[in-house]
């Protein structure tokens, strides 16, 4: 009978990656607390749009676009913060060798 023979397993420490810290200064933290407060601000108002009977179908018209326009401000400004601090940002490549392919 042959004896098998048991290969012994070796502990390996497993490699934890901590996350990366995200720093933000003094001014991007007074943005985003302005934004969430904008956000508050422009979800109330929408609810006063939809429920004003008052208005008709054109002033409800103006009232939306003009929220949106504050939400596209507020999407754009977040996006430069986040854009800011991002730890692993994607750097885009111009490919030079556009002529080699034709």
């Amino acid at each position: 009978m042959a004896i098998a023979k048991k290969a012994a397993k070796k502990a390996v420490p497993k490699v934890v990656e901590q996350p990366k810290q995200i720093v933000l200064t003094q001014d991007q933290y007074d943005q985003l607390v302005g934004f969430k407060w904008e956000v508050n601000s422009i979800s109330h108002e929408i609810k006063s749009v939809v429920v004003d009977d008052d208005k008709n179908v054109r002033e409800i018209s103006f009232d939306l676009g003009t929220l949106q326009v504050r939400l596209n401000k507020l999407y754009d400004d977040l996006t430069k913060i986040s854009d800011d601090v991002d730890p692993d940002p994607y750097v885009w490549e111009d490919d030079d060798n556009d002529d080699d392919n034709n």
